[in-house]
């Protein structure tokens, strides 16, 4: 009987002591997946600012390329349209004899401001009348 009680004594005594370790392991294990889970929001909040471009002005530094890759093939892209639209004008001067280009654009510039001067005439002449016929 007292090997049964002292047995007993001694099961209570290892239940107690698992219960305390299994609580420790518990609070252990939730710890760990609160730090988990801190680390994770961390993680994608640092994604978030580096997909938006943000950058810590004292840790990061811009790199400016004054041969940028890109900037590079625009400039030969322009280039090569440029110098084709050249040999363009160069033709057409050629086939039109070169002066007469310039009389034209000189006549069309005289022609829209002759044109602008009327509007503007007719326009004072219009608002004139309606004032006569409706304000006094």
């Amino acid at each position: 009987m007292n090997a049964l009680l002292e047995q007993k004594k001694a099961d209570a005594l290892e239940h107690k002591r698992l219960l305390e370790k299994f609580g420790k392991l518990k609070t252990a294990l939730l710890g760990e997946r609160e730090k988990a889970g801190l680390a994770e929001d961390q993680a994608n909040h640092a994604e978030a600012l580096a997909g938006k471009g943000c950058y810590n002005n004292e840790k990061t530094q811009v790199l400016h390329l004054n041969k940028n890759p890109l900037a590079l093939a625009i400039r030969e892209k322009y280039a090569s349209e440029l110098a084709s639209l050249n040999d363009v004008i160069c033709v057409l001067r050629a086939g039109s004899g070169g002066g007469e280009d310039v009389a034209i654009e000189k006549k069309k510039d005289i022609d829209a401001q002759k044109y602008h001067q009327r509007l503007k005439e007719s326009f004072r002449e219009q608002i004139s009348l309606f004032r006569r016929r409706f304000i006094c």
